[in-house]
């Protein structure tokens, strides 16, 4: 196939607004840990770990606006994958709707929420579409995966410590890294 014809110019625009929506996840999953910062600011160890996940989460969107660039200037670099858009969908609006009406949220469902949501099987196919489609960024994928499995640690740590409920640790899968991820990642 051509680099530049239509079917790989809707690829490409597959793979771009799959990270798009990729980007919206991080951005509202910020935005709803620092709701829940705000919301719980009595508590000052809940406060703190949902100001730092906030952050976290801004660095990933970050990452995500780097591989939106590498796949606009690199649209022969990517393969066609299957998307799926279907799962993102559900995290997002559930996402959406706590952030537009928390209510009154109790601190141990708002941590419940966010495990649940750092766990996510949508995020960890999204990664695994985009490495498929190009090995090479392997490294950066991985790199958010293992931060949400951080994630779902730290959150499911507070909740052991305050006796909320029994978690078991997620571990992302790995997807294996060749010598251009490691460069582009280095």
């Amino acid at each position: 196939m051509a680099k530049g014809s239509a079917a790989a110019r809707r690829r490409i625009m597959d793979i771009y607004k799959f990270l798009k929506e990729a980007e919206r996840v991080e951005i509202i999953m910020s935005q709803l840990y620092l709701r829940f910062s705000n919301m719980y600011s009595g508590d000052e160890e809940l406060a703190f770990l949902f100001r730092q996940l906030s952050r976290e989460e801004d660095q990933h969107q970050e990452l995500i606006q780097f591989e939106l660039k590498l796949v606009m200037n690199n649209r022969g670099e990517f393969k066609e994958v299957d998307l799926p858009f279907e799962e993102i969908a559900p995290l997002l609006k559930r996402a959406e709707e706590v952030l537009r009406n928390p209510g009154a949220m109790a601190p141990a469902d708002a941590l419940k929420l966010a495990m649940e949501f750092e766990k996510s099987v949508a995020e960890t196919h999204m990664r695994k579409a985009i490495t498929l489609s190009n090995p090479k960024i392997s490294n950066l994928m991985n790199s958010l995966g293992k931060k949400d499995a951080e994630h779902y640690d730290f959150l499911a740590k507070l909740a052991r410590k305050r006796g909320i409920l029994p978690v078991e640790r997620v571990i992302p899968q790995a997807v294996p890294a060749s010598a251009e991820a490691e460069e582009l990642a280095g």
